[in-house]
């Protein structure tokens, strides 16, 4: 049993990623790459097990039972972002623009030709962003029921 996912990252582990590749002296960033799916057909919910491919597919791992060296895992360049519902996002190691929107056309292409075994028969609107990730805010508490100090708690009521 593993203890962390090759293919995702904690919103903390994105802020710290994104911290640490900020300054880099070449020409490569982290970009994000936010995709949206709403069934087209009725207003139900795609199914969450849908998604669970969309690792492989964006990172370009055939479908199917398999194998993966340690080697090829290197090749992992995209990892999804835990802990989103409606909006799945993934974040790339550091490349350049062109790199990061070929995966984009690539991801699109490996989404349309394996639609079938991704979502079934439900049919899909899907909607692709990608950007340039400059920043990345950790989740941080906002109208708690309490602000943390130094000497204690602080309600404001």
């Amino acid at each position: 049993m593993a203890l962390q996912s090759p293919f995702t990252l904690s919103q903390h582990e994105v802020a710290q990623y994104v911290k640490n590749n900020a300054n880099r002296d070449d020409n490569r960033k982290c970009y994000l790459m936010h995709m949206s799916f709403a069934s087209v057909y009725g207003d139900h919910e795609v199914p969450a097990v849908c998604f669970k491919k969309l690792p492989r597919l964006i990172n370009g791992i055939p479908l199917g039972a398999g194998k993966m060296t340690a080697a090829q895992a290197q090749g992992i360049v995209w990892r999804y972002i835990e802990g989103s519902r409606h909006m799945h996002t993934f974040i790339s190691a550091p490349m350049t623009w062109e790199e990061a929107e070929e995966s984009r056309k690539s991801f699109k292409y490996r989404l349309l030709q394996h639609a079938k075994h991704v979502f079934g028969d439900i049919t899909v609107k899907a909607s692709i962003v990608l950007s340039q990730c400059m920043h990345y805010e950790d989740g941080f508490f906002i109208n708690d029921i309490a602000n943390t100090m130094q000497e204690g708690l602080h309600f404001i009521d």
